[in-house]
């Protein structure tokens, strides 16, 4: 179960988790054991309602599969403040390639006004010429003002 009160000391965490009997492991974000953790309470509904996971692993997008966890949430997640999250995540970091695919996406398809217009800022960071398609096809039929603006300035 996910509570903010599991935060112990900064850079620490503290997590509940059940197996056969519960058990409790407190210790640095930066610990695999905890890694593995909070990247398996990514798909828990109950982790991902508190934005516990997302949240805890946005700092820390060095890892592969941490990056894999914050694309994904950012093109699956229901909650609009989960993806905000894994676009905060993914604003330095990953492949550059694959994470303009997810932002592409995240810009097209995205119903939050908000996440494609964090998605359209740091798609601007890097200008990417295989984008010009995808940014003139949006102009075309996008609603936000402030998206089609940035997208006919790239």
């Amino acid at each position: 179960m996910c509570d903010r009160r599991s935060r112990t000391a900064p850079g620490r965490v503290r997590i509940a988790y059940d197996e056969t009997r519960r058990r409790e492991i407190s210790g640095a974000i930066d610990n695999p054991e905890i890694q593995k953790l909070v990247l398996a309470g990514r798909t828990k509904r109950t982790i991902r309602e508190c934005g516990g996971s997302v949240g805890l692993l946005k700092d820390r997008a060095g890892s592969g599969e941490v990056r894999e966890a914050l694309m994904n949430a950012l093109l699956h997640d229901t909650n609009p403040g989960v993806r905000l999250k894994a676009l905060e995540g993914l604003k330095h970091r990953s492949q550059r390639n694959r994470r303009a695919r997810s932002l592409s996406q995240a810009l097209q398809f995205d119903d939050n006004d908000a996440v494609r217009m964090q998605a359209v800022d740091l798609l601007t960071l890097r200008r990417d010429e295989a984008m010009v398609g995808v940014l003139q096809n949006l102009v075309q039929k996008e609603d936000n003002s402030y998206v089609r603006s940035k997208c006919t300035k790239l």
